[in-house]
């Protein structure tokens, strides 16, 4: 189960990389295309780019609060998991002791 956390984060994570590098050009190529043709205006072109940095800028907030929160759920209970096994051990070479 971990594995498929981190194999999903990690595909987020490409998934928002290609997001930060294909969205800007093709925002300032669609904009350009649109701002020669006089179909709207720069005015409005820095308005629709506020928009859309503040829309992208909010998600990706969402995205790396919840991925942060799963990543310490997951460091928890790794560490949890390993005390437990540590206990073990100690019970373990505790028997051995006593049976010397």
């Amino acid at each position: 189960m971990e594995k498929q956390v981190a194999e999903r984060i990690t595909k987020q994570a490409e998934m928002w990389d290609m997001y930060a590098k294909l969205v800007p050009t093709l925002f300032l190529v669609v904009i350009g295309f649109l701002i020669y043709c006089d179909c709207i205006t720069i005015r409005q072109a820095f308005w629709i780019g506020v928009f859309g940095f503040s829309m992208t800028a909010v998600t990706w907030w969402f995205w790396a609060l919840f991925t942060i929160k799963k990543l310490v759920n997951t460091l928890y209970k790794a560490s949890s998991d390993l005390n437990e096994v540590r206990r073990d051990f100690l019970e373990v070479a505790k028997e051995l002791e006593d049976m010397k």
